[in-house]
């Protein structure tokens, strides 16, 4: 890890109790657009934090967040990436929750001194559904939905959030999804598309060939490097695009 982009640990506080993140300054002086960094249902794991570190090597202040903190003790991730440590915490999640969390997260980087005033949201797997949440608000300028499930249809048997077509939404998106992902069918996408069509809302959803979900994450086994790359080249253009 880079010396410039060395994580600081920071505690937030939501109404659900103190809220900890992990924040990556990027080198050299100025200004900077903010971005805020919503976990997959893992937590704040390696896989993730070296997403906020590349973010901040990028030239943004990367906040990764924990969304599992009013069950989980701070610095909580599972022993493997295995649903059953997780499905605990998973299943307390919910979308009034997950607003709380981005408020205090967008308060805490509106004050930060090398804020620049622009705000995005990244968000993988659930974190990708607390990116479509996110930009249902006033507060951010552009959300990178990563393979984020449940935002069409509810998800049972998993975590009580509410799906969100149907809410106005308030800032551009960027959809990345594998076109093998099985939890994600083609219909969804189809129908987030259209929903975003019919409210004028600039976007753009993008299918990767030969990627399932998760497929950015090197340290699962549906990671897909081709669909990884080509993706985070197109979020860090779409982000340049936003917060610059």
């Amino acid at each position: 890890m880079s010396e410039e982009s060395a994580a600081q640990t920071v505690t937030l506080q939501t109404h659900g109790g103190p809220m900890q993140g992990q924040l990556y300054v990027p080198k050299g002086e100025g200004k900077h657009g903010a971005v805020i960094v919503i976990p997959e249902a893992f937590g704040l794991t390696p896989g993730i934090t070296i997403e906020c570190e590349r973010l901040a090597e990028a030239g943004y202040l990367a906040l990764g967040i924990e969304i599992f903190h009013r069950s989980a003790p701070a610095g909580w991730t599972p022993s493997k990436p295995d649903f059953t440590e997780a499905m605990p915490h998973f299943r307390v999640l919910t979308n009034e929750g997950l607003a709380e969390d981005l408020a205090a997260a967008k308060e805490f980087l509106a004050r930060h001194p090398n804020a620049n005033g622009k705000l995005g949201v990244v968000g993988f797997c659930v974190g990708g559904f607390g990116a479509y949440l996110a930009a249902c608000d006033t507060g951010i300028d552009a959300a990178v939905v990563y393979y984020g499930g449940g935002i069409v249809n509810e998800r049972p048997n998993l975590a009580p959030l509410k799906p969100l077509i149907g809410k106005k939404v308030n800032a551009p998106i960027l959809g990345l999804f594998g076109k093998d992902d099985p939890s994600i069918p083609e219909s969804d996408l189809e129908v987030i598309d259209a929903e975003l069509t019919a409210q004028a809302v600039e976007h753009e959803i993008i299918t990767y060939e030969g990627a399932g979900h998760a497929f950015r994450n090197a340290s699962r086994p549906s990671f897909a490097p081709k669909a990884a790359a080509e993706s985070w080249k197109k979020a860090l253009e779409f982000l340049a695009q936003k917060l610059n």
